[in-house]
């Protein structure tokens, strides 16, 4: 897991929102920066959508933890539908369409269990 992965999924930075900016702005033709805010994600679909797919589970899983600050994980709620509505973009056949379908209903539930917490 890179250092950016790492700050998000445990809240290691609390107070830097601007994490996900960076975490969410891959370039799918860049390398990686200096400061290590972007990873290299190819350009054909399936690439794209393996890399779209890590941000959306980072972002659930991240979503799920209860052990992590409430208000990083309204962030990550705040985040999520980026890479979702990416994919359901990218959706070009049966299998992908049921992938995404499940997704929803994935975020759904977890946001319905979120919000009886508040």
């Amino acid at each position: 897991m890179d250092a950016l992965h790492r700050k998000i999924r445990y809240a290691e930075e609390v107070d830097n929102p601007l994490l996900f900016s960076h975490f969410l702005s891959t370039d799918f033709n860049a390398d990686i920066d200096n400061d290590g805010y972007h990873e290299q994600c190819l350009v054909t679909k399936i690439e794209q959508r393996a890399c779209l797919l890590a941000q959306f589970e980072l972002l659930l899983v991240t979503l799920s933890d209860q052990s992590i600050p409430m208000h990083w994980r309204l962030q990550c709620l705040d985040h999520i539908n980026k890479p979702l509505f990416t994919l359901q973009r990218l959706v070009d056949d049966e299998d992908s369409a049921e992938q995404v379908k499940g997704l929803f209903t994935e975020l759904k539930m977890i946001n319905q269990s979120l919000l009886h917490s508040l």
